[in-house]
């Protein structure tokens, strides 16, 4: 599709959703709900966002201007067990000027009744069948209005006061294309701070080096993301490093950080990230192959060693994942050996030999003296 029929495509799109917004049944919210307003929690339910709430802000910026308005995409599906908690994180910010989107891709667990619980106060919603998250995300950013957007997927949460954050960013400077902070890991391990965010184009193109895409935590321009023609629905996994990397490109790239922490992401079992984490990475490769071809001379330092390190800890998941819990002695060795020019000298891989094999085996041995 070319530029104008795209363009006009997404001008007809938007037109229909505004009308909807401002329909009786989905009324334009003129203020910021509190506790007061919303459902109330089941009584075992305590804290952010349940029982607490992000303290109401005034009509106008610290400078008299008002709040630029910023917009919130959920593609939820199935998520009927968290999706409550994180509704309620967009809604109890406090903020005067936000967009709430959900797009939900025809849920059959209690997805839908519970937002048809928040109904009022949610600017658009829907549910029907989709292409998968990401074209989920997409549809809500075509129909969003804001000056600047996110999405939170639907087991993640906002930190309280997390879009005053962003929206202070943006009024330092205006003209940012990314507006990155940090946030909390949370779920089945300890929780962790994620402190790092890409802030050029040479931290991002080998994002394994540091992980430098805490994507819930990094609101972006909505100008600049149609500029690059929004994320690329026909991926699945990775889609967040792959319109990073196109915004990055951006002659005007500028990223404008904070370091406030402003949002949670939840790590369980049917997450991708944890439940699907190979297909991540393998998807996450592919797309900096792509990009190794056609912007060579973009490539950082040092690529070439980061990418075999890279490919070398893929290969070691995948024996992982296909013995359960750890690849035999042999298949370790026989891995390592295909990568020695690169891992003879790595930490990791002596550190894998040691604490995966050696002291194991020497365990054994003790074990074995004991009994005789």
């Amino acid at each position: 599709m070319g530029d104008r029929s795209q363009q006009t495509a997404f001008q007809t799109t938007r037109q229909a959703v505004n009308q909807a917004v401002l329909s009786p049944k989905m009324p334009a919210i003129n203020t910021a709900p509190t506790l007061e307003n919303l459902p109330s929690p089941l009584p075992e339910k305590s804290g952010w966002p349940w029982t607490e709430q992000s303290q109401p802000l005034p009509k106008q910026m610290p400078n008299g201007s008002e709040w630029p308005c910023i917009s919130i995409v959920t593609p939820s599906y199935n998520q009927g067990q968290f999706i409550e908690e994180t509704i309620r994180s967009v809604l109890l910010q406090g903020y005067p000027n936000l967009e709430y989107i959900i797009i939900d891709g025809g849920s059959t667990d209690n997805s839908v009744e519970i937002i048809k619980k928040y109904e009022p106060w949610i600017n658009y919603w829907v549910s029907e069948p989709d292409k998968g998250q990401t074209d989920a995300i997409q549809k809500g950013f075509n129909i969003s209005t804001g000056a600047i957007w996110n999405w939170l997927n639907s087991d993640d949460l906002l930190e309280p006061n997390a879009i005053q954050t962003v929206a202070l960013a943006y009024q330092n400077n205006p003209s940012a294309t990314t507006f990155g902070s940090k946030l909390t890991y949370f779920g089945i391990s300890t929780p962790r701070i994620h402190h790092k965010c890409f802030q050029n184009l040479s931290e991002l193109v080998c994002v394994w080096e540091e992980w430098t895409t805490p994507q819930a935590a990094i609101f972006l321009s909505s100008k600049a993301c149609r500029e690059v023609k929004g994320l690329n629905t026909s991926l699945h996994y990775a889609m967040d490093y792959d319109l990073y990397l196109r915004l990055a490109r951006i002659p005007n790239f500028k990223a404008q950080l904070t370091d406030a922490l402003i949002a949670k992401a939840r790590l369980h079992t049917d997450c991708k990230t944890v439940g699907q984490s190979l297909a991540c990475k393998r998807e996450m490769l592919r797309i900096f192959d792509e990009f190794s071809l056609n912007y060579p001379s973009l490539l950082p330092k040092g690529w070439r060693k980061s990418r075999t390190r890279f490919v070398y800890h893929l290969a070691l998941d995948e024996a992982r994942d296909n013995s359960s819990i750890k690849p035999p002695l042999k298949s370790f060795l026989q891995i390592s050996v295909s990568f020695i020019s690169s891992v003879w000298n790595y930490r990791f891989f002596w550190s894998c030999l040691l604490k995966m094999y050696l002291l194991s085996y020497f365990k054994k041995v003790e074990k074995l003296q004991a009994l005789s």
